[in-house]
Parts: structure tokens; sequence; C-alpha cells
């Protein structure tokens, strides 16, 4: 460069201040961005039917943070909720940047490396559908068993063999839209897929059953391969095979005295027979009635899978040595739950020879004693 033709110091420092100047006095300057790449897909957004792609657990609740603090300011500071989960600030701008390439929020930065960002009026929208999964106790469950299932076998991949569901609390895909699974969801959870065989695990008296060293079975495995870890919809192929296979206990003739036919996974019939204890007889009776109608009652896809869930639930106690009272109360409790509808106001478009025998099968769902 020659000499005289160096660069204006004095200028470039005027400048500077001029652009302080108009920042001061119009608040935050706004430049276009494109989203980031996330670190990790939350496997429980990907689940929904929210339709946000490429948005990591993380950025979910970044979300719902804004979203609860809109009543003290319009714009949330991003590098404030990194710092508050321990992130660097950087990452926290490129978290605001994915919320503005989903549409989800306006950024603005400013020179000095901070982020604000305002929710949209589809990332609000996007925040009370997050809220109402949340809340879906149902959706939960369901949920985390497909997480539960997956995480084994991805461990199985790798050769790894959990020594109890710990590590899973740990994981990142361990929430449902960003809020991470208690440790009794998951405890109840891993209780039910060793009752319905989908996993096997320790027993000892200090740890909830299905918790410590939980290894899938070969039915889990069928059910991660062919159903993506969806026990429900494992269940209702189950249920639509014409009873050729028996994952869970199923009636054989007259309950009096009946046993439950208790299968392997082959198509052909040599089941192992269980006996109902003593005293079941009747409820194990009115369950499988109430399983064998539950596709003339009317209830919506999804609740009539997750009735069948808790049927198989009830049958698979009363052929236990001891079944569980308080717990055979709960599950023909939620059982009811779900056919009390057919014959309230909220399906009034069932016929009475329905809302009948929804009647009968709630008055049978009863535990004596």
């Amino acid at each position: 460069m020659a000499r005289g033709s160096g660069i204006n110091k004095n200028a470039i420092r005027k400048m500077v201040r001029d652009i302080q100047k108009e920042f001061d006095r119009n608040g935050p300057i706004r430049i276009p961005v494109e989203a980031g790449t996330p670190d990790l897909q939350s496997s429980a957004w990907e689940s929904s039917d929210l339709g946000v792609a490429g948005i990591d657990s993380t950025t979910i609740r970044l979300l719902v943070w804004l979203f609860e603090r809109r009543s003290e300011s319009p714009y949330g500071d991003v590098i404030e909720f990194a710092r508050e989960i321990g992130l660097p600030d950087e990452r926290g701008r490129v978290l605001g940047e994915q919320l503005e390439g989903a549409g989800l929020a306006d950024v603005a930065f400013d020179f000095g490396g901070g982020a604000s960002a305002r929710l949209t009026a589809r990332g609000i929208s996007q925040v009370e559908e997050v809220r109402r999964m949340r809340a879906d106790r149902s959706l939960r469950a369901r949920d985390l068993r497909r997480q539960m299932l997956n995480w084994l076998f991805n461990l199985e991949d790798n050769n790894v063999a959990p020594d109890s569901w710990d590590l899973f609390l740990e994981a990142e895909p361990s929430h449902l839209a960003g809020e991470p699974f208690s440790d009794s969801e998951v405890g109840r959870q891993a209780t039910y897929l060793q009752e319905q065989s989908f996993i096997t695990a320790v027993s000892i008296e200090e740890e909830e059953p299905g918790w410590l060293q939980p290894r899938l079975t070969s039915k889990g495995h069928d059910c991660v391969i062919n159903h993506q870890g969806d026990v429900t919809s494992h269940m209702r192929q189950d249920h639509s095979a014409g009873g050729n296979v028996y994952y869970g206990p199923v009636i054989q003739g007259n309950a009096n005295g009946a046993q439950l036919a208790w299968g392997n996974q082959t198509v052909n019939q040599t089941q192992a027979a269980q006996q109902i204890a003593p005293g079941f007889e009747a409820l194990a009776t009115a369950v499988a009635d109430t399983l064998r109608q539950l596709p003339e009652f009317g209830l919506g896809q999804e609740d009539q899978a997750d009735a069948e869930e808790v049927a198989n639930e009830i049958l698979a106690e009363v052929v236990t040595e001891s079944p569980d009272r308080g717990k055979l109360r709960r599950a023909c409790a939620a059982l009811k739950g779900f056919l009390m509808p057919v014959i309230t106001e909220a399906s009034a478009g069932a016929g009475e020879g329905t809302r009948e025998l929804v009647r009968q099968a709630i008055e049978g769902l009863n535990i004596s004693g």
C-alpha cells in the first residue's frame, strides 16, 4: 500500500460512535440469519404432529422459557437462558438462530454478542401444543415406552449392557417435547414392559420390577424392528391377527376354573397355560369379554388401543400367584374411564344396544374384598 493511503482511524472511530448512538436510540439491530444445525434430534419432537423438523430438545426448552417470560418483556435474553442451563454464550446464539430459521421467533443480535428473541404467532401456537403434549399422560406413557425400547436396542448394537435405567434418565432422548421424564414414570413403564414381556430384568425387593439389568426379549426386538418401538401399534397388530399369536393372556373357554393361554411368539398353538388366581375368575371373564367387544364400542383408535393395553395388564395380573388388588383396582378404574364416555352425552351417537353392552362391561369391572 502506498504512503498516504493508510486507514483513517479517526473516521472509523466516528462511524462506530454513530452506529452505537443509533443502536442506543432505536434498540437492537435485526440481522437475518439462517438456522444452524442442531446437535441432536429430539425423538419425542419428531414423533409429534408439530411439523417442526430439526428442533432439538434444548431449543424446545428455550421456546417454552420465552413463552413463560412474555409478561415481563416481549423479548427474552437468549444468552441468559443458555447461562442458566450451563451452556456457552455462542450456543445460546445458535439456539436463537434455530428458532428464527423455524419461524418460531424473531431474533435480534447486537454487536456485543447478545441475542434477544420474541415469539412469533407460530411460536406461541407451538408452545401451546408442547404444553398439551407434556400434560397428556397417555402420550407420555406411549412415547416413553418407545424411547426405552429403542434405547435398549441401540445399546445392544454397541455391545453395552446397562445395569439399570439410571443411564436412560441421563440420556438426551429421555424426554417428551424437551421435558425430562421422572424417575417414577420410567419405573412404572419399566414394570409394564417387563409384565408385557418386552423386556426381562433382575428382580430384588429393593427395586421396582423391570429396573435392574433390563434386556430386550425377542418380542421387544420385534417391536423395535417392525414398529419402531411403538408398543401400542405392536399390540394392536397382535389383536388383529385373529388370535394366532399370543403375547398376553387370552381366556380359553368358560372362565369358571378356566386357564389362560400365555403363548410364545410362534404361530402354533403350544401355549403354556396358567391358572387364574382363586377369586378372580369373574373379573377375568368380564375383562376378556370387554376385550373381545371393544371394536364394537366405537372408541377412537388411540382410546381403543389404550383400553386394550389396560385390559391385558389386568389379565396378566390375575394369573400371578398373589394378584395385587390395588393395582387391579387402578387398572379397572382406568378401563372404566375409557368406556364411560360411550354411555354419556360425549358419545350420544352410540346405539342403545351398544350402550347397554358397555354398562354391563363396566359393572363387571369390580374387585371384591
